[in-house]
């Protein structure tokens, strides 16, 4: 069975980074808040969230992309049959959907964090 081409490996691991990166942040921000973190550390918090989840959809739009062009692209791939075929483009389908979900999903958080950074006024008062 032939493996997926390393761009996809590699934006798979680059999203699940990312996304993991997010919602430590998202954690952390959420225990500063309870905790009672200094203004500094918060607000540096919701400048490394909004950031890690651009790129978290940024890096997911991109996999999108690559995976429905793969889905379509048959290359030098030696046809060893309609489910051979038929698998590789399955698996092409499902990543796209995880990449789909995950790409607004990060858009928004990170909107909604640059939205509660430009509330507190981004600086430290």
């Amino acid at each position: 069975m032939r493996r997926k081409p390393l761009i996809l490996l590699l934006i798979k691991r680059f999203s699940i980074f990312f996304s993991l990166m997010t919602l430590l942040s998202i954690f952390l921000y959420s225990l500063g808040t309870i905790q009672e973190f200094t203004d500094f550390t918060q607000l540096f918090l919701l400048r490394e969230t909004a950031l890690f989840s651009l790129i978290s959809g940024c890096v997911a739009a991109y996999g999108f992309f690559l995976n429905v062009f793969f889905f379509f692209w048959r290359g030098r791939l030696a046809y060893r049959g309609l489910v051979f075929e038929a698998r590789r483009r399955v698996r092409f389908l499902i990543s796209a959907f995880f990449y789909i979900v995950l790409a607004p999903l990060s858009f928004f958080v990170s909107f909604a964090f640059d939205f509660i950074l430009t509330l507190t006024g981004g600086n430290i008062s």
